[in-house]
């Protein structure tokens, strides 16, 4: 015997008519009732443990004994028999778990406490500094990098990051229970990072609601964020569970666990939890920053659409400087200090959920700053005997460190001045050709160093040789010279040493000319220059002299008289 799946209710849908044996729907059934259950397990376990405190009973107890200790109104003890369903209210097995509705319950204030507070910073209840306490009905506004850090009295800490509203609806411990807190939060704008003290069988409650949702936790790191504009909230599970539902649409609890996260869109029922994005991989980062301007470059991260990067003195970033998205996965900052750090990473996706963290703690030793490098120019390249290194004058140094080196990486410096009192330094020892690199620190008048500037570059070329000298055949003189591959020569004959005179001038592309002597007698100067194949223009050779002596044609007119 077979029966259809889908009902003729369904109208004209076109789903094929399926035939199945009766034993094979309740298969299906069972196949999905564990999927359901894992969906909507919320109202079982993170959300309904937020609502109750649970007592473990010890002898002696009674549900009215209980009822005057914890209850506002301990005639409702009849309301815990029934959630309990305890047959006797006088005589209770010991160790028996008892549910008591927190919402009963007697409580009393307990202010948060504030153990950070950075940037821009408003409150309703004056100006906010560390250790002051912050009480119920309190709200929060952070400016740009803007941070305010909470402190709850069971050792929860709620991190308001930048540019974000909060006000502290609820903030109290449960009446008898040894301090058990419940606190809520109201998110206005923005985005808060929590970290709940776990708090096993016992009532502790935590909860921070949008426009759109509400999320509670019993102990758990977790964030929230909520868009204004688009009515919408975010939910980021870093640990343990937070209990997601909808308020503005019906919809069973919802549990999201670490490692998801989930979309609550106003008049929408929660969408699915998703996995968030992996953490970046912050292996290669640094862990010295020597820049006033602080980088973070890491590898990209599959599926990200953006990148968050933060900056707190402190593990837990509880005390948070800086706070920025990046479209690359490049982090920048600037305006800190000197001092240690930690740098914190993390993917977001199109939904613009945010993904685990990585973390990576650094030293920034940026100051005294180096100088700016002025001569040689960097990459350049020139002839000459003697090399003089200038650099511009720092503010902070009292004296200057400067290395030159043939490799880039100053592994063996060829000179190491460690207390320059200028701005300028000339190596005593001669410079032989080839690549040269050269970087100078500022060092303060107390000894303290500061990093190292960019490594400056130059190529040392060797002075052009002397032509050799000059081979005269009748009228016709010779001049030639050593050269390197590829290069391409100036050529000057001059009547003066300064060249201002030119006899002849001529390009060559070869280390050789024969020119015809100068018609007029006198001392005539030569000299070359030789240009690279890279464009590299040398300097002249120095000058060369030829001598043209006066034709003696004129003997001859004395001579022939006596031939005749």
């Amino acid at each position: 015997m077979t029966k259809k799946i889908f009902p003729p209710e369904l109208g004209q849908a076109s789903f094929p008519a399926l035939h199945l044996p009766r034993a094979a729907v309740w298969l299906c059934c069972l196949m999905c009732c564990p999927m359901l259950a894992m969906f909507f397990s919320g109202a079982a376990s993170a959300q309904e443990a937020t609502k109750y405190f649970t007592h473990a009973a010890r002898q002696g107890d009674t549900l009215i004994g209980l009822a005057n200790r914890y209850l506002i109104e301990p005639e409702k003890w009849q309301t815990i028999q029934r959630h309990n369903k305890i047959p006797n209210p006088r005589r209770i097995k010991p160790g028996t778990e008892i549910q008591i509705p927190i919402a009963l319950m007697r409580s009393d204030a307990s202010p948060a406490k504030v153990i950070s507070v950075q940037g821009p910073v408003e409150a309703s209840s004056g100006k906010l500094e560390i250790g002051a306490l912050v009480n119920e009905g309190t709200g929060i506004k952070t400016g740009e990098n803007g941070f305010v850090t909470l402190a709850l009295a069971d050792g929860s800490t709620i991190v308001v990051q930048s540019k974000s509203q909060v006000k502290l609806e609820t903030s109290r411990v449960l009446a008898n229970t040894g301090g058990v807190p419940f606190t809520t939060i109201g998110l206005v704008g923005g985005r808060v990072e929590s970290a709940i003290a776990k708090r096993k069988g016992q009532g502790a409650r935590f909860e921070i609601s949008t426009q759109t949702s509400t999320m509670g936790v019993r102990g758990t790191q977790f964030r929230v964020s909520t868009d204004e504009s688009s009515r919408s909230a975010r939910g980021e599970v870093i640990e343990g569970v937070v209990a997601v539902s909808s308020t503005t649409a019906r919809q069973q609890p919802i549990d999201l666990n670490a490692g998801f996260g989930i979309v609550v869109e106003a008049g929408k029922a929660a969408a699915l939890p998703v996995a968030l994005l992996p953490a970046p991989d912050l292996s290669a980062a640094s862990a010295l920053q020597e820049r006033i301007v602080l980088r973070f470059k890491f590898a990209d991260v599959a599926d990200a659409t953006r990148y968050r990067g933060q900056i707190a003195t402190d593990s837990a970033f509880t005390n948070l400087l800086a706070d920025d998205v990046f479209k690359t996965a490049e982090a920048k900052f600037g305006n800190l200090a000197d001092g240690q750090y930690f740098f914190r990473a993390r993917a977001i996706d199109k939904s613009a959920l945010e993904g685990i963290d990585a973390v990576h703690a650094f030293k920034l030793k940026a100051r005294p700053e180096p100088p700016f490098p002025s001569l040689p120019q960097d990459k350049n390249k020139f002839a000459a005997t003697a090399v003089e290194f200038k650099w511009a004058d720092a503010s902070e140094a009292g004296s200057y460190r400067f290395q030159l080196a043939r490799r880039a990486d100053f592994a063996q410096p060829i000179s190491d001045e460690r207390a320059l009192p200028v701005s300028a330094f000339s190596p005593a020892m001669p410079l032989t050709p080839g690549d040269y690199f050269w970087r100078v620190s500022s060092v303060r008048p107390d000894g303290d160093i500061g990093p190292f500037g960019d490594a400056q570059s130059f190529t040392l070329k060797a002075m052009p040789q002397a032509p050799n000298p000059p081979k005269e055949e009748g009228n016709r003189v010779g001049f030639s010279w050593g050269a390197e591959p590829q290069q391409t020569f100036d050529f000057q004959l001059a009547s003066d040493a300064e060249f201002k005179t030119l006899v002849q001038e001529m390009k060559l592309t070869q280390p050789e000319v024969v020119i015809d002597k100068p018609s007029k007698a006198g001392i005539y100067y030569m000299r070359y220059r030789a240009t690279d194949a890279d464009g590299f223009v040398g300097p002249y050779s120095s000058a060369q002299t030829i001598e043209v002596k006066p034709s003696r044609w004129w003997l001859l007119l004395l001579v022939i008289p006596f031939l005749l």
